[in-house]
């Protein structure tokens, strides 16, 4: 529908990812060299511009990495239905016809007049037949609708949300009139919709976007209680469209259950797993079926039974009981605890003060919960008051502090330490550590390296986030498609980082580094060299070495893409050479940005934007 906000959206989200964008209104009157699409569309008539919006639209379905704003009433043209219908994806956005007659105030002269509600009544049918996503919003903020259209957008993208930690919770929410609940209760890592409990199936789905307003950086969880048939499936898959971080799924046996089961897993691949397990009832073989659940490779596993102990699983899992003794269950369960909001949807749900407090009487919650930034010289860097400041704006009672140190044994001390949930590793410890966790993410084996740890049903787990600050700035850069080479400088643990981001954006690598013993000692994926004419030819250079290390490039131009990791000085020896050759230069500020984007998702399972960071706090701009 006009005045949803397509444009506005797209072209924000287009800046987010480094996508091009495409209004097709102005895009057509651009061509057509008018003042005034109106004035042209009443010259020529309504039918003559559906068939320019279609071959126009047939013409932009070619580019690549673009975004495309289309006129609503592009889905009136047969022909246009079909392509947009071959096409993936679509997303439909949708807000109340109040907010599309506020957002039309005074921004009409490019169209001719329309009555929205009739418009309105003919296209949802429409729509309705042509999209593959739907993102509603309620709120007239801009900034707000932005940001979680974005987030929504990675999700398209195939990107999932973070996972929840020790401590966590969700708060439940059984009806429409519970949202503004939510506002107040920013401590909450997530929100459930229990659709079972709405009177209205549709008013679930588009709570699963609203919530997001109400809740900063929070996940969703879609929840549908009842008989597993059909339309349980149905209202699942359904759901799919909207996009919730999470579904929960309830477990059963049987093979049409399990082709069900993968069949939604296919669909959404970027949406996360809840498997769950309800019952009462005593004398089963709870340790077959919780082992079956785990082998189906869920996100989290939800087992709600009798049954006292788990086995041990490397997953993510929710434990308790809904016998005589639930409430003890409840209150021992550390990960991502339900909590009442409204109207309890559970036996035995406890608000979240009321849990909080029975854990921290009971010592089963600490009294503080901090993170750590643990490592050598560490003073310089933005991350204590960056993490500290994010911590307060989305109402989380965490702190972040600084743990310098010679010591490995005390990091380690302090890791295991209960008010300690996670931690920043940086020089010297990103590899030493590695020994001394339970689990390590595949980046971090490939790389050797962890620079990210977090604590997960009490196990230490850590991962490595550098190479995301080196990954997406080029990933969401505008590339010319011809750049397939890159040289970086430097062979130390930022390196590798830079060489694994690099090969995943399949670019033919070489390594430069003055010290031959250093390349010598690594055994590199990619060709290696000394000398720096070796690589004047290369599309992208990544500077990993130290900002104030004088290596002269005196071959950089403007067709150089320059990386640099460090982000001290404020001009780098490389960042300055690369200003006055008019290279495009990405700075380590930039790097660092991604890097602590994804650190903060991984340390509180809130999801983040770049541009929340970026807006929020103005070292982050270039």
């Amino acid at each position: 529908m006009r005045g949803v906000g397509k444009s506005t959206f797209g072209m924000k989200l287009a800046q987010e990812i480094g996508w091009e964008f495409v209004d097709l209104d102005f895009l057509i009157q651009e061509d057509l060299q008018i003042d005034s699409l109106g004035e042209w569309i009443t010259d020529n008539g309504i039918d003559n511009f559906r068939n320019l919006e279609y071959v126009y639209l047939q013409k932009c379905l070619l580019f690549n990495k673009t975004i495309i704003s289309t006129g609503g009433g592009i889905v009136e043209h047969l022909q246009a239905q079909t392509l947009l219908m071959a096409h993936y994806p679509v997303i439909w956005i949708r807000t109340s016809l109040e907010n599309i007659s506020s957002n039309l105030e005074n921004k009409t002269s490019h169209r001719v007049p329309l009555n929205i509600y009739e418009a309105y009544a003919k296209r949802v049918p429409l729509f309705e037949k042509i999209y593959d996503y739907q993102f509603n919003y309620s709120t007239l903020c801009v900034e707000t609708n932005s940001e979680n259209f974005n987030l929504f957008c990675y999700k398209v993208l195939g990107k999932k949300c973070p996972l929840p930690n020790d401590f966590s919770n969700f708060g439940c929410v059984s009806s429409s009139e519970d949202l503004d609940v939510i506002e107040k209760s920013q401590y909450l890592t997530a929100v459930e919709i229990r659709a079972d409990f709405y009177e209205s199936i549709e008013n679930s789905y588009k709570d699963l976007n609203i919530v997001k307003e109400k809740l900063k950086g929070g996940l969703s969880i879609f929840t549908f209680r009842g008989n597993v048939d059909e339309k349980y499936w149905e209202i699942l898959m359904n759901a799919g469209k909207y996009l919730p971080d999470f579904i929960d799924v309830q477990f059963e046996f049987g093979s049409k259950w399990l082709e069900n089961f993968e069949s939604l897993r296919l669909a959404f691949p970027s949406i996360r797993i809840i498997l769950s397990y309800h019952t009462e009832i005593h004398n089963q073989d709870f340790e077959s079926i919780f082992n079956f659940m785990c082998s189906l490779s869920p996100d989290i596993v939800k087992f709600i039974s009798p049954c006292f102990a788990l086995p041990l699983t490397v997953l993510p899992h929710i434990h308790f009981s809904l016998g005589l003794e639930n409430l003890v269950t409840r209150i021992k369960n550390t990960y991502f605890s339900p909590v009442r909001l409204g109207k309890s949807t559970g036996k035995g749900q406890l608000s979240y003060e009321e849990l909080k407090n029975f854990q921290l009487s009971l010592n089963i919650m600490p009294e503080k919960k901090c993170f750590y930034l643990a490592g050598n010289n560490i003073s310089r860097s933005p991350a204590k008051k960056l993490y500290n400041r994010l911590f307060s704006s989305y109402g989380l009672d965490y702190t972040y502090e600084f743990l310098e140190t010679n010591s490995l044994d005390e990091v380690i001390q302090t890791l295991k330490s209960p008010y300690c949930l996670g931690m920043s590793i940086t020089i010297p410890y990103k590899e030493s550590i590695i020994p001394y966790l339970d689990e390590i993410s595949s980046e971090a084996k490939i790389l050797g390296a962890v620079n990210t740890i977090i604590k997960r049903n009490g196990r230490l787990i850590g991962t490595n986030t550098d190479w995301h600050g080196l990954y997406y700035p080029l990933k969401f850069r505008r590339i010319h498609k011809t750049y397939n080479s890159a040289a970086v400088l430097g062979a130390g643990g930022t390196s590798k980082a830079a060489i694994y981001a690099l090969s995943k954006l399949k670019f033919k690598i070489t390594l430069w580094n003055r010290s031959k013993e250093r390349l010598m000692l690594g055994n590199w994926p990619c060709m290696i060299t000394q000398d720096l004419d070796e690589i004047k030819n290369a599309n992208v250079i990544v500077s990993t070495i130290p900002g104030n290390a004088e290596v002269l490039l005196p071959w950089l131009s403007n067709k150089h893409i320059v990386l640099e990791s460090a982000y001290f000085p404020d001009e780098t020896f490389i960042g300055k050479q690369a200003n006055q050759s008019g290279a495009v230069l990405i700075t380590g500020k930039e790097m660092y940005l991604y890097m602590a984007r994804y650190q903060f998702r991984i340390f509180t399972g809130k999801d983040i934007s770049k541009e929340i960071i970026r807006n929020r706090f103005p070292i982050f701009k270039n």
